[in-house]
């Protein structure tokens, strides 16, 4: 289940041939495609190569898998992060939702074509923290909204509660990325994929999901 590449060039180089062909099939199908992203240091390198790709990106509509609940001037916030790596040369046309002030999801992105995850040490994806207030809500909640989540505790650089997609909302994507590097979190992942209570590490609610679109990217 584990798609293993032997440097982080590579995996990137995949992860953005696996982002382009989602977003393709969006735009032939409805004329128009629709992504959520994450935050955080591993999809970076994907950002920046999206960025200089040509593609019809006036045609994209992008928003958050999951956000800081912080005000716009934060420097922890993750539209913050796909401003400077994404949303600049080709990609500058797509259109941006952020995710703060939302409660639902616009029409906009229904269907969404592609959902970029990534994983914590603690095993958390988007914004489904372990055992953490409102994780049961995001778990248990419809597709199209938008839940606050408590990391427990809240995490010293960024001491945020979050808004998350829920778990439908992830698992209703065309295509879902989950991007993991580094030999820790290879372990947490292999822990991960054994059975176990979900809300111990919630990317047990992606990986366990019969029939999930899901490609799990891999490099040390």
């Amino acid at each position: 289940m584990i798609e293993t590449f032997e440097s982080r060039e590579a995996m990137t180089e995949a992860a953005k041939t696996a982002c382009l062909h989602a977003l393709r099939a969006g735009v032939e199908e409805r004329g128009a495609a629709s992504c959520a992203l994450s935050g955080g240091s591993t999809p970076v390198p994907l950002y920046e190569a999206l960025s200089e790709t040509e593609f019809d990106w006036d045609k994209v509509h992008v928003t958050l898998a999951d956000e800081r609940d912080a005000p716009d001037d934060t420097p922890a916030r993750n539209d913050k992060l796909l401003r400077e790596h994404l949303l600049k040369d080709y990609a500058s046309a797509a259109k941006l939702t952020p995710m703060v002030g939302l409660d639902h999801l616009p029409d906009a992105f229904s269907p969404l074509d592609l959902i970029v995850l990534g994983m914590g040490d603690d095993g958390h994806t988007a914004s489904l923290f372990p055992n953490s207030p409102g994780l049961k809500e995001a778990l248990e909640g419809p597709a199209d909204e938008v839940f606050k989540v408590t990391p427990d505790p809240l995490p010293p650089g960024a001491p945020y509660a979050r808004l998350t997609l829920s778990r439908a909302g992830l698992l209703g994507a065309r295509s879902i990325l989950l991007l993991v590097t580094g030999e820790k979190k290879r372990a947490v992942l292999e822990e991960a994929m054994r059975a176990g209570q979900v809300e111990d590490m919630p990317v047990r609610a992606i990986l366990h999901a019969d029939g999930a679109p899901l490609r799990v990217l891999y490099a040390d």
